[in-house]
């Protein structure tokens, strides 16, 4: 038995292509797009085929925390290890 998700070619979209668009989007603070990117990771969490259509589990963590980094070195510049 297969574990894999099949997902419909339409469905699919990398998240670097999500983590760009929300990167130039100005109309949102870091905050709100450490908020959005955990609420996706979230969602990956408990939806398969979310997760699936965007490269998986891993994929949307590193943007969280991608974009945490981003949030804290506007805080503490040089302070991030």
């Amino acid at each position: 038995m297969s574990t894999e998700i099949e997902v419909d070619p339409i469905d699919v979209m990398d998240i670097s292509e999500r983590t760009e668009a929300l990167m130039d989007d100005e109309r949102f603070t870091m905050s709100e797009k450490v908020a959005m990117a955990a609420s996706d990771y979230k969602r990956a969490l408990s939806h398969d085929y979310f997760a699936a259509a965007h490269g998986g589990v891993d994929k949307f963590k590193n943007q969280l925390f991608t974009l945490v980094d981003m949030w804290l070195e506007d805080f503490n510049p040089g302070e991030i290890e």
